[in-house]
């Protein structure tokens, strides 16, 4: 079953006090890998200086599944999404069902390498496929 994405907030002013401090970034990055957690979407948001969004969104590359700055002016912009499954996060609403075993989806695999993907859309259907999660539907309501 494709694994559930929880969606992450991360205010970065919250990190500081009035003034980020250069000599504090490896605080303040520690700081904000905690609420990211492994393998979420996590949202950038809040005042903060250039320096500390760019070395923030470089800690969590590798961390986070899908990465977004949100502002009032911009609204949501995705910096990096490396989320094979199109982001099926428990806030929001949509549905998604998985073949139960990858053998399930061993005539759709045959002749790919171990470590591949198909994903395709159909509508607003997502149908992806992949060796370790098998064969899932995604739509969203």
């Amino acid at each position: 079953m494709t694994p559930m994405v929880e969606r992450r907030v991360v205010n970065l002013k919250a990190l500081y006090g009035e003034q980020a401090k250069l000599p504090e970034l490896s605080d303040y990055l520690e700081q904000a890998k905690m609420p990211a957690g492994e393998g979420n979407e996590v949202v950038l948001t809040g005042q903060a200086p250039v320096w500390l969004y760019l070395k923030v969104a470089h800690a969590l590359h590798g961390r986070a599944r899908r990465l977004i700055y949100a502002s009032p002016l911009t609204g949501e912009i995705v910096i990096f999404d490396h989320d094979p499954f199109g982001g099926v996060v428990s806030e929001r609403n949509g549905t998604s069902s998985c073949v139960s075993s990858p053998e399930d989806t061993k005539e759709l695999t045959r002749g790919y390498d171990s470590d591949f993907l198909v994903a395709f859309e159909i509508g607003k259907v997502r149908v992806t496929a992949d060796d370790e999660i098998g064969l899932c539907f995604e739509g969203g309501s």
